[in-house]
């Protein structure tokens, strides 16, 4: 994750913040994370409640 732009921003970029502002392209992150929340949490960006809504809804 471009932690760059989360300083930048001074919160987690949003999807589109980070699509638009990046350089990343978005085909690389679902190929490699299934997702942006995916992505997230591979870097370490999700609270303990958003980890165990990704863990329901990926469950599920």
């Amino acid at each position: 994750m471009k932690f760059r732009l989360k300083e930048e921003l001074g919160t987690r970029p949003t999807y589109l913040d980070y699509h638009l502002k990046s350089g990343t392209i978005a085909t690389n992150i679902i190929k490699e994370f299934v997702s942006y929340v995916g992505m997230l949490k591979e870097a370490g960006g999700l609270n303990e409640q958003e980890l165990e809504a990704f863990d329901l809804i990926k469950i599920g």
